[in-house]
């Protein structure tokens, strides 16, 4: 069986499960975790409101100006959905078209990385049926969308480096730029590119093409961040980066410091940037008002304190890394017990430990680029989540999928290390 006929194999597979999860997940009778809540609510809100005024808002009322905080892609697929189907709930099966291209692209790169047999069967069971991509599916989310595409972005960019194919790369542009309509993260991806021009392209046009695929990455940004500037006075994709380290990286600070709860510190802490942000009078936003006022007291509080705050991010780094394979049973069940997740911590260990295993075997092999792309990639999400707290494995998730044909490779040296050593205890 060939390997495309294996990759095929494995997206029909993903599709499949995913859709008949998403399935379940819409009927009430199954769904613990509602499906408007959190973050999804935001999304919900600007979508109706493109549907409704033509506007990308989250404001219940005229003027309806621009949203601040999320990227535009996510919202207008949501409104696609309304509009074709008159529900926002479609937009989920999505997710199942996306994990079907994720699931080949862990085929097919395990396959260019030199897997075989069991490496390519285990690439496509865990990219097909991990259960944080199971459960993100099932929840009005960018995040199941953006981690599958990461995975094929992964793949077009190394193949298309592989091969200097300018095919493969200008497909990988797309995809990446997709991805920054998703994702604010994905606005610095020049990183992400950069590294794996540096690792996979053998030319000597190096330089040029590396300028190249750097340069594409900032259009989408730039046109955000002029819209936000536009409307907030504010030129920054989005305005939630600030927010996020003044609300969550300072406040856990704060209650260090002071042993308050901290929920009553983030409230006080609202309540104060607020305050001061309606003294102001420039620029006209509140929105950017609240973003100049937050970002001058992240800025004093990294001056002041950078190794409380270098520990701070540290240690959400940590715990990101360990957070839980959760999403698919909280999706019927709600949020989990501690037993349950560190079931699904372990799960996460093991999945980063079969990596680890793949990325090694290669690196001995003589092939030591891909043990660094995905060291790379994961320390890109976790950098850039650890200024967060309480997002278990959202923020971590695309690096979760660039690591499946590592973890493949993996769990196929693993068989065959148990393998021999049956042999031997049976020769014995």
């Amino acid at each position: 069986m060939t390997d495309r006929r294996i990759a095929a194999s494995y997206a029909l597979i993903a599709m499949c499960a995913h859709a008949l999860l998403i399935g379940l997940s819409l009927v009430p009778s199954l769904r613990a975790v509602p499906l408007e809540r959190g973050d999804a609510i935001t999304y919900l809100m600007t979508a109706e409101n493109i549907v409704k005024h033509g506007s990308f808002s989250r404001e219940s009322a005229a003027p309806f100006v621009w949203e601040p905080y999320r990227t535009p892609g996510y919202p207008l697929l949501i409104a696609a959905s309304i509009l074709l189907t008159g529900t926002h709930a479609a937009v989920l099966f999505l997710a199942a078209v996306t994990s079907a291209f994720a699931a080949w692209s862990a085929v097919r790169l395990t396959s260019v990385f030199g897997g075989t047999g069991a490496a390519l069967h285990g690439a496509g069971a865990v990219s097909a049926l991990l259960p944080n991509s199971l459960g993100l599916s099932a929840m009005m989310l960018t995040d199941a969308i953006s981690g599958h595409l990461m995975l094929v972005w992964l793949y077009l960019m190394i193949t298309g480096c592989r091969r200097h194919s300018v095919v493969r790369l200008a497909a990988s542009t797309m995809v990446l730029v997709a991805l920054q309509a998703l994702k604010p993260t994905f606005a610095i991806a020049a990183l992400l590119v950069g590294l794996a021009v540096l690792l996979f392209y053998q030319h000597d046009r190096k330089v040029l093409v590396l300028a190249a695929l750097c340069l594409v990455t900032v259009p989408m940004p730039f046109v955000l961040a002029s819209r936000n500037l536009q409307a907030h006075g504010v030129h920054s994709v989005s305005l939630l980066g600030v927010e996020t380290a003044r609300e969550y990286l300072q406040v856990r600070y704060l209650q260090e410091q002071t042993g308050e709860a901290y929920e009553t510190l983030t409230r006080h802490v609202r309540e104060e940037d607020r305050r001061e942000a309606q003294q102001l009078s420039s620029p006209p936003s509140l929105y950017g008002r609240l973003y100049l006022v937050k970002e001058e007291k992240v800025n004093r509080f990294v001056r002041e304190h950078p190794l409380a705050a270098a520990r701070l991010m540290l240690t959400e780094m940590v715990q990101q890394f360990a957070a839980p394979q959760e999403f698919f049973p909280q999706v019927f069940v709600g949020d989990l017990p501690a037993w349950g997740r560190g079931v699904g911590s372990l799960l996460t260990l093991g999945l980063w430990f079969c990596a680890a295993i793949g990325g090694y075997t290669l690196w001995k092999a003589g092939n030591p680029a891909p043990a660094l792309m995905i060291a790379g990639v994961l320390l890109f999400f976790l950098v850039t989540g650890s200024i967060s707290h309480y997002v278990g494995a959202r923020l971590r998730f695309p690096a979760d999928m660039a690591a499946v044909p590592f973890a493949g490779i993996g769990l196929s040296r693993l068989r065959t290390i148990a393998l021999k050593s049956s042999s031997s205890l049976r020769e014995a």
